[in-house]
């Protein structure tokens, strides 16, 4: 007589509820029988998302540039600006001899509308003052002038940095600064002595500093300065510009991310399939049990 075993446990579709047991066992439940008929999911990070984040990281570090140059040239037109004119620091300035020639400054207006410099540039002072408590004299010449005057006298040039100065050899000079007739500026006294030049033409300029009855010995603080008309105005572009682009460049990147988090459009749901619901089998939709 043959024993019949128990009777197999009929096929059930994933997704139906297990006979006689509490749930579906653990294969049913998390392996490959739960995603049976799911489609793939698309990934939500489309190609255009993907370029909005990169053009916003772009805009974003252009915004940070712009921002940074507006702040850069608001502390120079707050900070640096002396009773209208951007100065630079004071440059100490010494000799044993009898002048001191700071360096050559070239002005070239050739080709370009007469009114530019001014635009550019603006109005120019200049200040020295004496820190031995006697008189300075200040002047601004045309630079073969100046090296005219000063061939053969022991003075100091000082060109673009302090660092760089050279001591030339020689006597005195011929007769003092005030008796020459080339200087284009020039002041002479006690104090703080001013320059101011309203007008740049072409040529090669040179600042002297020395003692107005040409005695050897300089010790003076010297300071140049501009107006820069055009400054508050590159502030305040420089400052919008950065900020436009910073905000243009947060809404792309939080756009973009909201957009991915959302899914693609028309995107279902991904996951499992929950217990109790039926799943369409790969041949097409589920059939109920008979």
């Amino acid at each position: 007589m043959t024993t019949a075993g128990p009777n197999p446990p009929p096929p059930q579709h994933p997704g139906t509820p297990w006979p006689g047991s509490a749930g579906p066992p653990p294969a049913a439940r998390y392996g490959p029988e739960a995603y049976q008929g799911r489609p793939a999911r698309p990934s939500a990070w489309s190609g255009a998302r993907i370029a909005a984040v990169l053009v916003g990281i772009l805009l974003a570090l252009f915004g940070l540039g712009a921002f940074g140059t507006g702040l850069a040239l608001g502390f120079f037109h707050v900070v640096a600006r002396d009773d209208g004119y951007v100065t630079s620091p004071g440059e100490h300035v010494t000799s044993e001899g009898y002048a001191v020639l700071l360096g050559d400054a070239e002005v070239n207006t050739v080709g370009m509308p007469v009114d530019w410099p001014q635009r550019i540039v603006g109005d120019v002072r200049v200040r020295a003052e004496s820190l031995d408590g006697g008189e300075i004299f200040v002047g601004i010449a045309p630079a073969f002038e100046a090296h005219r005057y000063l061939d053969g006298v022991h003075h100091h040039e000082v060109g673009d940095s302090p660092r760089w100065s050279v001591e030339h050899d020689g006597g005195e000079p011929a007769g003092p600064p005030e008796g020459e007739d080339f200087w284009r500026e020039e002041a002479a006294g006690p104090g703080v002595q001013t320059l101011e030049v309203d007008e740049l033409t072409t040529g090669r300029w040179a600042l002297v500093v020395m003692s107005p009855d040409a005695e050897p010995g300089i010790d003076a603080r010297v300071d140049v300065g501009a107006t820069l008309p055009w400054l508050p105005w590159a502030t305040v572009a420089a400052l919008v510009i950065g900020l436009l682009a910073l905000a243009g460049a947060v809404a792309l990147i939080v756009s973009a991310a909201r957009g991915a988090r959302g899914g693609p459009p028309g995107a279902a749901p991904h996951g499992p399939v929950p217990y109790g619901a039926p799943a369409a089998p790969p041949g097409g939709p589920a059939r109920p049990n008979l």
